[in-house]
């Protein structure tokens, strides 16, 4: 097949057509269109109709790129240099292949049986074995004879690169990465014993590419089974050092700069990921295939198949008895249920038929007392009905029996009816002197029970201190009633008191530490003491006018007040202070209240105590207005 340029004969320009010999760069050129045998086999190239060989893809990439860059400097001399800052890298060159005849760099040095197991200091002995043998100078080449020199020095010079290349980690890496190695997986085995053999070789075969050392073997069948999941998990998690170098990756050694080295890199890592990601799934086929035929994971998968079944069977077992035994249960409680629901009917039934009985032996006494109108002189109906109401049914049938008794006499009927009726009106008091007796002590224990309370409260309230009270008061001012969390935020405020102390003083203390008298704390100062002092004496109303009569009333004399109404008897701090925690101890509902707050207040009687709480209140209520 051969391709052809064609062109239209009317797209020609007026002042004729050039034709372009080579190929170079991206020239500035204008009405102009490639043309000529290196462009015809570059369109080839990229159909990929033509292939070349490596020396002439070399001796054209070379001239080409002399070429290239003397024209690309002469064509683009003009341009910006802003606009070519985003352009990418052009690569320098590929990098060479393996020279014909020295493709072996391991038999270079002599050591072909050991090649990748090699160490370095075998490489290095090896390389001094190897240059002292093959040195030009002990060749013992005739002077005349250029080509037999030509090839001992090509030949020392190949054994030079094997050593730099293999004694480089890196470069070796890569060569070894190429040398030769069996990629195929084995597929299906017959037996354990060939599955032990044909995958232990393959694993063994591939552990070289293994990144840390040494790699778990496969074992055998008597491998423990934590030997086989780190075999298994190693594998799973592979990590290869093998690398895939691409035919058209760039010479990271020919790159112009830091940047365009980094560019090498990434494109070269780009180029290599395919192959990366081929080794990484023959991995896992190979590890995949080998779990799934292993006769030890076989054998363990029916192990613990069989104890899941075990198990599964005990909880069938478990929940068979568990049922029996709720299915009995249930049986008995059935049983014992319509046991004692028989019982419970026969108990009513009975209960019924006492009742019936015992309406029909009330009928009868009261028809036997409507009947004997004797009998309503000492017994009047209040009196049946209460022996109704209060006689069982045998002595209902036994007064019954007596009154209906042929030739009792009127007597004997009174006697009964009498007898009954006290032992019913005495069990009846009894009753109520019993029910009475308990109210009294329960009020007495509901009565010592608010006591203890009030007393706990009060002492709990006079723990508190005026700093403490002033700053709950503060803190109901702040945060009125609505706020959300109003006592946590209270209590987060005053912090020396719980919420509920804090609830409890301000429902029942608040209020009587506001109305305690607060100390005088005012001084006079020394030099107007003596304004304090009165030395006169008080005048009477009569003669404090001396322009105006003021007579006397009624002729009288002015009164005078007696000695114990002037001068009455003042209240310590102590007495005010003992009687305002009195009045927070004993509460309103306690009996005598004035009687208790007065034992409280010592040397101040009952009369004492409740004038001097009038004043306080009525001080009180000037004070605030309220």
């Amino acid at each position: 097949m051969a391709l052809f340029l064609t062109w239209e004969s009317g797209h020609v320009p007026e002042e004729g057509y050039v034709v372009t010999s080579s190929l170079s760069a991206l020239t500035l050129s204008y009405r102009k269109e490639p043309a000529g045998h290196l462009y015809h086999l570059f369109a080839l190239k990229q159909t990929g109709l033509h292939e070349e060989s490596e020396e002439e893809d070399t001796a054209a990439d070379d001239e080409a790129g002399a070429k290239s860059r003397s024209s690309s400097v002469n064509d683009f001399s003009s341009l910006d240099e802003e606009a070519m800052s985003g352009t990418k890298w052009k690569g320098k060159g590929k990098k060479k292949g393996k020279k014909k005849g020295h493709g072996d760099l391991y038999a270079l040095l002599g050591l072909q049986n050991e090649r990748w197991m090699a160490t370095p200091d075998q490489i290095r002995l090896a390389y001094r074995k190897s240059a002292l043998l093959h040195h030009p100078d002990k060749q013992g080449i005739p002077s005349g004879d250029e080509v037999g020199k030509q090839e001992a020095e090509d030949k020392f010079k190949a054994i030079q690169e094997a050593y730099e290349t293999l004694f480089d980690p890196a470069k070796r890496r890569e060569f070894d990465s190429l040398d030769e190695f069996d990629d195929s997986l084995p597929g299906e085995v017959e037996s354990a014993e060939a599955f032990y053999t044909v995958y232990g070789q393959a694993f063994s075969r591939n552990s070289r590419w293994a990144v840390h050392q040494p790699a778990p073997t496969l074992g055998d069948d008597t491998s423990s089974y934590e030997e086989v999941d780190k075999f298994y998990d190693f594998w799973y998690g592979f990590k290869s050092w093998r690398e895939f170098p691409h035919p058209d990756e760039e010479d990271i050694e020919q790159a112009e700069g830091r940047e365009h080295k980094r560019w090498i890199e990434r494109i070269n890592a780009k180029l290599r990921e395919k192959g990366t990601k081929a080794e990484a799934r023959r991995i896992r086929e190979l590890v995949e295939s080998a779990a799934r035929q292993d006769p030890r994971l076989a054998r363990r998968k029916e192990e613990e198949r069989a104890r899941r079944e075990a198990k599964r069977a005990a909880r069938d077992a478990d929940r068979l008895a568990a049922e029996a035994a709720a299915e009995e249960a249930r049986a008995a409680a059935e049983a014992a249920a319509a046991a004692a629901a028989a019982e419970a009917a026969e108990v009513r039934k009975l209960r019924q038929a006492e009742k019936k009985a015992t309406q029909k032996e009330r009928a009868a006494l009261r028809r036997a007392w409507a009947a004997q109108t004797d009998l309503h002189a000492a017994v009047d109906e209040e009196g049946v009905e209460q022996l109704c109401a209060g006689l069982a049914l045998a002595q209902l049938r036994d007064l019954n029996a007596e009154l209906s008794r042929a030739g009792a006499g009127l007597e004997e009927r009174l006697a009964a009816l009498d007898a009954r009726l006290a032992t019913v009106q005495t069990d009846a008091q009894r009753e109520e002197a019993a029910r009475g007796a308990a109210a009294r002590a329960a009020a007495a224990a509901r009565d010592i029970e608010a006591r203890r309370e009030a007393e706990g409260r009060a002492r709990a309230l006079a723990a508190w201190s005026d700093d403490e009270v002033r700053l709950l008061q503060k803190a109901l001012d702040k945060w009125p009633a609505g706020t959300a969390k109003r006592w946590e935020v209270v209590q987060g405020y005053v912090r020396t008191r719980t919420t509920d102390e804090i609830l409890d003083m301000v429902k029942h203390g608040l209020k009587a530490h506001a109305a305690r008298a607060v100390p005088q704390t005012y001084e006079v100062a020394a030099k107007r003491q003596g304004n304090t002092v009165i030395r006169s004496e008080a005048t009477e109303r009569h003669t404090s006018f001396t322009d105006v009569d003021v007579p006397a009333v009624n002729g009288s004399k002015p009164a005078t007040a007696s000695p114990e109404a002037a001068a009455p008897v003042q209240w310590t701090e102590a007495q005010e202070l003992a009687l305002i925690k009195a009045l927070k101890v004993v509460r309103k509902e306690v009996p005598d209240r004035w009687e208790v707050v007065s034992s409280l207040v010592p040397g101040r009687t009952k009369a004492d105590c409740f004038t001097r709480f009038k004043q306080m209140k009525a001080a009180h209520k000037a004070k605030t207005g309220k």
